[in-house]
């Protein structure tokens, strides 16, 4: 169903919203879990730039010590340049949150974290944004779903479909996908509905194990998987899972690319139409570049789900 963030708790269609204004202020981001971000942070404190050669990100990196000597925490700063800033209409804030795949216990976490930071600092319409990617390589893909049915009944959510939902759910009308989806964590997916696959099932075992996947997804799986959408845009922010095709307008895009492109996307450099917030891609940490910001930070394997607070003009990890 489509409903406005002003109304009450939702799953979000993918819409345009009109608004946000492209002011110069900086963007800022905090990362770490030191409970500091820029809305508290000393303006007055010493900032040092990293020596070497020019980064091609926009954003330069500096770090300093809070009150306590044995937490730091790292600020990325958008400096004034000729490109107009990025920003949200006023009154509202995303929290953007990226690839799960299965760990339900750090989704746990964020949501945790989300709400310290609503008590903290209220927001008329807070919106939350999931990239994608909710199943696959980690041992609960079914309890997150779970979790995130529980949130979206009251809470504003907008869930993007990301490329491993579609090896799930082609997997029900086609058992061969299984071949290939098994490389990608499609296994711990079949075992978190209960199912017990071989490790190199033969065809009578991918017709078996296909069937007993589409009985045991509830319903409610379902329609939560049909109402994923390929992006969400709100003022000067797009929200895909993968990108967009450079070249193409956001208008045009099409679901295969905001699903799989890597290279074409993760290699331009020029600015995009909007600054896009996308996960896909795992890095070490989140990555801030001119054009685009990436928080996909692995979370199967490093532990770390990343969340990204937007807000105005200022953006900063949880």
């Amino acid at each position: 169903m489509n409903r406005s963030p002003s109304c009450g708790p939702s799953i979000l269609s993918a819409r345009v919203i009109p608004g946000g204004s492209h002011g110069c202020a900086p963007i800022q981001s905090r990362i770490g879990h030191d409970g500091l971000d820029p809305r508290k942070r000393d303006s007055t404190a010493p900032r040092r730039r990293r020596g070497g050669a020019a980064s091609p990100n926009l954003l330069t990196r500096s770090r300093r010590t809070t009150a306590s000597p044995d937490r730091t925490f790292t600020v990325w700063t958008l400096g004034r340049s000729k490109e107009p800033a990025f920003a949200l209409p006023a009154g509202y804030r995303i929290y953007a949150i990226g690839d799960v795949h299965g760990r339900d216990d750090l989704l746990g976490d964020v949501f945790d974290r989300i709400d310290a930071d609503l008590r903290g600092h209220h927001a008329r319409h807070a919106i939350e944004v999931y990239l994608g990617d909710y199943v696959d390589r980690g041992p609960r893909s079914r309890d997150v779903i779970d979790r995130l049915l529980a949130r979206a009944r009251h809470r504003d959510t907008v869930f993007l479909k990301g490329n491993h939902e579609t090896f799930l759910l082609d997997f029900i009308s086609d058992p061969q996908v299984l071949r290939s989806w098994r490389q990608w964590g499609g296994l711990e997916t079949l075992m978190s509905y209960g199912l017990r696959p071989s490790l190199n099932p033969d065809d009578a075992e991918l017709a078996a194990l296909s069937a007993a996947l589409r009985m045991a997804v509830p319903d409610s799986h379902y329609a939560f998987f049909e109402a994923m959408v390929p992006f969400f845009t709100l003022g000067g922010y797009y929200f895909a899972h993968a990108g967009i095709r450079p070249g193409v307008p956001l208008t045009r895009q099409v679901e295969q690319d905001l699903l799989w492109i890597r290279d074409e996307f993760l290699e331009w450099e020029a600015p995009y139409e909007k600054m896009i917030v996308h996960g896909h891609t795992a890095v070490m940490e989140p990555e801030f570049r001119r054009n685009r910001i990436n928080i996909d930070t692995g979370a199967y394997a490093t532990g770390r789900l990343t969340c990204l607070m937007i807000e105005n003009d200022t953006a900063f990890v949880l």
